[in-house]
Parts: structure tokens; C-alpha cells; sequence
């Protein structure tokens, strides 16, 4: 809530005084504003400084970060999603933070991080945990599990058994959301999953169901009827 002059005047007297803090560079946010970048000198400081704030300060200041940052960022957020998802957790506000690794998971994937993205798909799944049951819980962790699983099948290939398990979580979830674009994803992953497993009856199954689903829905997909045959 201070003043953006009053903040930087006390962030140089920390810096030439101090010592305390240093100034990195000049940086420019998606919306055009102006700011100094300052980072502490030790992390030491850091974590002793955000250790010695009590919880319902630091639920406090982490919301208000990420209000800026939103603010800041606007459509761009996805910039910043791994750190919006780190500040909404600890802002208590789980739907929010749940979003944001999703939208980080999937950037990471996007250029190949796999590792990065699964630990961060696992996190918003944890964090939906802190939520109650609903559409738009099941929603989110829909997402969620289909950048787990691609990014788990390419890091332990798909017939590990963790691919397996996020398909059917997703698919499970998909089949109590009438109409979920997903749901056929879901389907092909799974049915994915058990043919290199070589446990082809299953897949087989699989792929029955979805062409059924398919012919029902009116959709026009002769490769579901070849692997189903």
C-alpha cells in the first residue's frame, strides 16, 4: 500500500547502508510499468526475515503479492504461474493455487520440462486435496492429471504404472461431467497405456467404448473403429 517512490527510497538505504538488499536491474511489466528489481544479498536474510512473520501476516502478504502480480501481468499471469501458485497457496486460497500449477505444469510441458512438470502437476494435486468436493474441483484436477500423465509417459515411458493410474483418475472424473472434451483424451490414453503394456483384450475394450461413445456423439473417427477391430 505504500507509495512506489517511498519504496524504493527505503530499498536503496538498504542497499548502501545496509548492505542488506542489491539492486539486479530495471525490469518493465507486461503493462508497461517501471520498477527497480532488487534481490536480497544472502538467502540467508530471506528466509530468516520470512521465517519471523507470523501466519496470518504472511497468508496476508502473499495475497497481496499476487494481486499485484495479476495486476501487473493481466493476461500474461502465465508468465508467473509457478510463483502465483506459491503465493495463493500460502494465501490459503487453493482454487486459485490449484489453477496456477496447472497453468505452470503446462508451460513446463510445453517446452519439454518434463521433471518440472510433474512436480508441479503432483502440487496442485495436492492442493485440490485442501478442497471440497465439486464440478469445478473435479475440473481442475481433470487438467491436472492430463499433463501428469503425458509428462510421466514421457519420462518413464507409457506402461509405467503411473500413467496408467492418472488416465483412469482423469477418466473416472470425466465420466461424472456430462460432455467433458476431455473424456475422449482420456480414453485414448488409457487405451494407450494398456496396448504397450500388451494387455490387448483391455485395450481392446477400450477402444469398443470409445467408438460407441463416438457414433453416439456423432463423431466422425474411422481410426477408433480400426483399433476396436
Amino acid at each position: 500500500g505504500m507509495e512506489p517512490d517511498e519504496v524504493e527510497e527505503r530499498l536503496e538505504t538498504l542497499e548502501r547502508v545496509h548492505a542488506f538488499v542489491k539492486l539486479v536491474e530495471e525490469k518493465e511489466f507486461p503493462d508497461h510499468t517501471l520498477t527497480p528489481r532488487y534481490r536480497f544479498v544472502h538467502v540467508l536474510y530471506q528466509n530468516a526475515l520470512y521465517g519471523s512473520l507470523r501466519t496470518t501476516r504472511r497468508t496476508e502478504i502473499s495475497a497481496s503479492v499476487a494481486q499485484a502480480l495479476l495486476g501487473f501481468y493481466g493476461e500474461q499471469r502465465g508468465k508467473v504461474a509457478s510463483e502465483l501458485a506459491t503465493l495463493f497457496e500460502t494465501a490459503r486460497d487453493f482454487a486459485k493455487s490449484a489453477e496456477c500449477f496447472g497453468l505452470a505444469a503446462k508451460n513446463a510441458a510445453q517446452i519439454f520440462a518434463n521433471a518440472e512438470a510433474i512436480a508441479l502437476a503432483r502440487r496442485g494435486l495436492k492442493v485440490l486435496k485442501m478442497m471440497a468436493p465439486g464440478p469445478d474441483r473435479d475440473g481442475q484436477e481433470i487438467a491436472l492429471q492430463m499433463t501428469l500423465a503425458p509428462t510421466l509417459a514421457a519420462v518413464k515411458f507409457w506402461a509405467a504404472p503411473e500413467v496408467g493410474e492418472a488416465h483412469r483418475r482423469a477418466r473416472d472424473l470425466c465420466q461424472q461431467q456430462a460432455g467433458n472434451p476431455q473424456f475422449f483424451q482420456t480414453l485414448i490414453g488409457l487405451f494407450t497405456h494398456h496396448v504397450v503394456r500388451s494387455e490387448l483384450k483391455t485395450a481392446q475394450e477400450i477402444a469398443k467404448h470409445t467408438l460407441h461413445l463416438a457414433q453416439d456423439a456423432k463423431v466422425l473417427v474411422p481410426v477408433l473403429a480400426h483399433l476396436a477391430h
